[in-house]
């Protein structure tokens, strides 16, 4: 990791220090001739070592990227899909893109998050895609089956691959909100205006960018509500999510019912469900 120019100057200053040769140079100004050639000198080394970090960077991702078949291979390969083009343009199954504009390009690659599961002997490779409004959202039925046939002809022989694409969990909460009057009013709306309901903004926010397939937290939540503006306190009182045919009820079933404090989304990806949550708006003191 590239060291700062000051760290680089300390490491020059204690060589030069060491040096009998270079006792006059003592001089406390920053501004002295033999200071100002060593922050010149300590800025290039900065940016060399900066060089040697993206080289190392590059390098790393290209050794993973030659180990064909394994689980980063399996994500970069779902990420550059283009859906509707033919990648068997040559043994490496390269696109054909010669004569594409770029932003044609960029609006085919329709998958925008991945995941790879392994499930036993089967990968399971969980995606998502983006909606017109910039919420996470399925691929539809064609694009899951293109995305299918892509693997099965471009992926190792013999290992079971199952595309995995659905529409958002669905997350009920039950929450109680002790307010601060004075910012708040009693269901939850800024008395300024500027926002009709922050705390949902502010759990809709926590949804938007809890990274994809990863575990979403009740504390994690409830620490993004209680660092909204007038709200003192926050007790989720009960959460629950469900997916595909399941109820919030449901028991027995990972991934569905209550949630005791994190939880793994089928989808990869949560939603509110407003009509079944419950904000209960308290007066803090």
């Amino acid at each position: 990791m590239a060291r700062s120019i000051a760290e680089i100057e300390a490491e020059l200053i204690g060589y030069k220090d060491e040096q009998p040769e270079l006792k006059d140079l003592n001089s406390e100004s920053k501004t002295s001739i033999w200071r100002l050639i060593f922050f010149v000198v300590a800025s290039a080394f900065q940016t060399l070592e900066k060089k040697w970090d993206i080289l190392t960077e590059q390098l790393d991702q290209l050794i993973q990227a030659a180990k064909p078949m394994s689980l980063y291979w399996y994500r970069r390969e779902a990420l550059r899909f283009q859906y509707g083009s033919d990648f068997r343009y040559d043994e490496w199954g390269r696109y054909d893109n010669s004569g594409k504009r770029e932003a044609d390009i960029a609006k085919s690659k329709i998958v925008k998050y991945v995941a790879i599961v392994r499930i036993g002997h089967k990968l399971q490779i969980k995606v998502a895609t983006t909606a017109e409004n910039g919420e996470l959202a399925q691929l539809n039925q064609k694009q899951r089956r293109a995305l299918q046939a892509y693997f099965d002809d471009n992926g190792s022989a013999g290992t079971r691959i199952e595309i995995h694409s659905e529409k958002a969990d669905d997350l009920k909460l039950n929450v109680d909100i002790y307010y601060n009057p004075i910012v708040l009013d009693s269901g939850g709306k800024r008395l300024d205006g500027e926002d009709l309901n922050p705390v949902l903004t502010a759990v809709n926010a926590y949804l938007k960018h809890l990274s994809f397939n990863g575990q979403l937290s009740l504390s994690a939540l409830s620490n993004a509500i209680e660092a909204v503006d007038g709200v003192e306190a926050v007790k989720i009182k009960g959460a629950w999510s469900k997916y595909g045919l399941y109820g919030y009820s449901t028991t027995g079933k990972p991934g569905v019912g209550a949630i005791d404090e994190f939880r793994t989304l089928d989808a990869g990806y949560a939603r509110l469900d407003r009509e079944a949550s419950q904000f209960n708006y308290k007066i803090h003191g």
